[in-house]
Parts: C-alpha cells; structure tokens; sequence
C-alpha cells in the first residue's frame, strides 16, 4: 500500500526523461502516482461556489505537483489555488513556477510535505568545496536553475564530483546565476 498519493500535473511528451524519472522514482518511494493531462483541468462556477475538476468530476488529490502547463495558467492557476483552500498539498506554486526549475527549492519543499528526497548537498563552488557529508558512489552535479538535463555531470564516485567542483571557477564566460549555485546528490 503507498504510503503518499501525489498528483502529477504534466504533459508526458515534455521532457519524457524527466517524466520517466519521476515515475521511477516514485515507485522506489512507494508513492502512488497519479498523472493528469493539464488541459483536462476545469473550474464549475455556480450561485457563489467555485469547485476545481479534473476530467469533468470534482475530485480532491492530496498532493499536486505540476511541471507543465504555463500556457494554461489562465485555468490552472485558479484551479490549483482552489484545491489548495481544499486542503490539498501544492509542492510547486503556480504563481512561482520557476521553482519547479530550482532543484534546492524544489527539494526543500518535497521534504516540508513529508516526501523523501536523495542526499543532497547545494553549494557555491570553490577550491574547499567538501562533499563528505554526502554517502559514497555515484554522484551527480546539476545547476541549481535547470532545463532539460542541460549541463548536469555524472561521477562514478562522490570524490571524482568533489574534485570537479573545485575546479569550477567564478568567470566572466559563465552566468552566475544559473551556473554557481549547484546541487549535488547521490545516485538512486
């Protein structure tokens, strides 16, 4: 029986390895996942009352969790918020999505609802940067603000990403702010 039932709020053809990810993850979590289409959303509006639908029927999930759907905001924005006044969970603010983007954000939110989340460890890079709170093996570095799998590095073990981050030099050729502040985890 899974502990934790989320909704996942997605378009599954965007970003498909994200969404595989997802998926794999919660199962070795033992978190059930739903996944709504975002424009099967709906908002029924009658005599003063306004009830949030997915597919036609009210429903209530526990937890929602979007990561598509901005083009839709017009509807999701208000359904979300609606659901939420329900009591329903909403990991990712709409109003904020950029922080289904911030990996540390991201992660901090996952673990006030009560979810698990990797080892992790976010950091500025310098030439001390220490990775030894995290457990050894394979690690993987990502930018903390993220797209598309874009710039993440795989290391066979914790100390080859620590070695890696040392290296990374403040500079004129990088965007600070989407390049310095990384996350750092363990393989699953």
């Amino acid at each position: 029986m899974p502990e934790i039932e989320v909704t996942l709020l997605s378009y599954d053809y965007v970003t498909p390895q994200n969404v595989i990810s997802f998926r794999k993850a919660a199962a070795e979590r033992n978190v059930a996942l739903q996944e709504w289409a975002p424009h099967r959303i709906s908002i029924w509006l009658a005599e003063g009352n306004a009830e949030p639908r997915y597919e036609n029927s009210p429903r209530l999930p526990r937890v929602i969790i979007h990561r598509t759907g901005a083009r839709l905001q017009g509807i999701i924005a208000p359904a979300l918020k609606l659901w939420q006044n329900r009591g329903t969970i909403i990991l990712n603010d709409f109003s904020a999505a950029v922080l289904s983007r911030d990996k540390l954000a991201t992660a901090l939110r996952l673990s006030e609802a009560g979810l698990s989340t990797v080892p992790s460890m976010a950091f500025f890079p310098w030439e001390e940067t220490d990775f030894g709170c995290l457990p050894p093996g394979g690690t993987i570095i990502k930018p903390a603000h993220g797209l598309q799998g874009r710039d993440v590095s795989f290391f066979e073990t914790r100390d080859q990403a620590e070695a890696a981050a040392r290296k990374i030099r403040w500079g004129h050729e990088r965007e600070i702010r989407s390049k310095v502040l990384s996350l750092v985890c363990s393989r699953i």
